[in-house]
């Protein structure tokens, strides 16, 4: 029921996005906004009814941070054309997005992809085998003394003995335990959400070289990720349970949970923690293009961008701005190129000129992205993208806006 509740929910947020409906619906993107950007504040790129806020359906952190890097820098024009062609795979493939977005996960509490990258690939700690066997007899010897006592008369104090034993064992890495223990919560939260969208992209099949590509990082050398991710939520979810659970504790340090728990999770991870940035990235850019795809398939009539070979030339026919509902929404042909390398807009108030400039740089920085642009048809090379239409004053910082103005043009050039 709370699967078909999350569907229903995720379809309503689809068309009231087709109705223009999703202003403040989704992740905003704030965090990726900086004032000394060339562009992103000036073009709405994140915030409240931005390009993210309609963009974006990830549903992890690596997702949103893959998608915030493609509209923060264009690429090459043969990514683009890559990413393209992966976005026009995934299109139609509306069942996909809609698995992605029905998986359980709570989306306040994201996985943090730089400590979870730092914490698998750091120097493995707790190695060598001397220890774990020491607490598997040590263990055995324990739950035998235990039933000793209880059933064969054999007193409590060799109980007592063994249990001074796990103390003294279990004190010898309080050090590594108190580490590892801050490291996982700061690094391994939300892992089950990771391991269900790995899941997902690990069963499908791609044809495009994007999407194969990711593919075969996934499943390379036979390990498969999503079993690899729930076997370490299994452990940390273990090792939390020893720590934090005052009723699983007093057996848990009877059977020197305490030490087997951390030397697995120290297994796993010196076995496939170094494949984990790649699996990060991955799933970062498959939500990307997923996301883009999303926004493909209910803009049909959107065409992708044409790169030009030679340029430089920004030629749009019948472009709009992407975050105007479609009633409201006014096109115009823009054309500049080395002929025209200038255009002066100018007209009275609440005309519309700021938003034909916005129009134009958000259809350069979605077009080189890879996805469908809002217009009839693109034609752009490689081009640097910026704007100076919100520079603002400050008096804390002694800058005034004519100062705010000069700094902003100094990055643009």
């Amino acid at each position: 029921r709370k699967r078909a509740e999350r569907a229903a929910a995720w379809c309503r947020r689809c068309l009231d996005r087709l109705d223009d409906h999703w202003h403040g619906v989704g992740p905003a993107g704030d965090r990726y906004l900086s004032p000394e950007h060339a562009y992103a504040a000036d073009l709405d790129l994140f915030g409240r009814g931005s390009l993210f806020q309609l963009l974006c359906g990830a549903r992890t952190a690596v997702g949103e941070d893959a998608l915030a890097a493609w509209l923060l820098a264009p690429p090459p024009p043969d990514e683009t054309r890559v990413r393209q062609a992966a976005v026009e795979e995934l299109r139609s493939q509306l069942d996909l997005r809609e698995e992605l977005a029905v998986l359980p996960g709570d989306l306040e509490r994201k996985l943090d992809p730089q400590r979870l990258r730092a914490w698998a690939t750091a120097p493995v700690r707790l190695t060598g085998r001397a220890l774990p066997t020491a607490a598997v007899v040590l263990a055995a010897a324990a739950v035998a003394t235990l039933i000793g006592w209880q059933w064969h008369d054999w007193g409590f104090y060799p109980f007592l003995g063994v249990i001074a034993l796990e103390g003294v064992l279990i004190s010898t890495i309080g050090g590594p335990l108190r580490r590892l223990a801050r490291e996982l919560d700061a690094a391994a939260a939300r892992l089950d959400l990771l391991g269900e969208v790995l899941g997902v992209i690990e069963s499908r099949r791609f044809e495009t070289a994007a999407l194969t590509a990711l593919h075969g990082v996934l499943l390379r050398d036979g390990v498969v990720p999503s079993l690899e991710i729930r076997r370490l939520g299994r452990l940390v979810g273990w090792f939390e349970t020893i720590l934090r659970n005052q009723f699983v504790a007093p057996l848990a340090f009877v059977l020197l949970m305490h030490v087997h728990v951390p030397f697995a999770i120290e297994r796993w991870r010196g076995r496939v923690g170094r494949r984990v940035p790649d699996w990060l990235d991955a799933v970062g850019r498959f939500e990307a293009l997923a996301s883009l795809a999303g926004y493909a398939y209910e803009h049909p009539d959107y065409p992708y961008a044409e790169l030009a070979e030679t340029g430089p030339v920004f030629d749009a026919r019948g472009l709009g701005h992407p975050l105007l509902p479609a009633a409201r929404r006014v096109a115009n042909d823009v054309r500049l190129d080395a002929a025209q390398r200038l255009l002066l807009v100018s007209g009275s108030n609440m005309s519309g000129k700021s938003t034909l400039l916005r129009a134009v740089g958000v259809g350069a920085v979605l077009g080189l992205a890879g996805g469908p642009v809002c217009a009839e048809a693109l034609r752009l090379s490689p081009l640097a993208v910026g704007a100076a239409m919100r520079s603002a004053d400050s008096l804390q910082d002694g800058r005034s806006t004519f100062y705010a103005h000069l700094q902003r043009l100094r990055t643009v050039m």
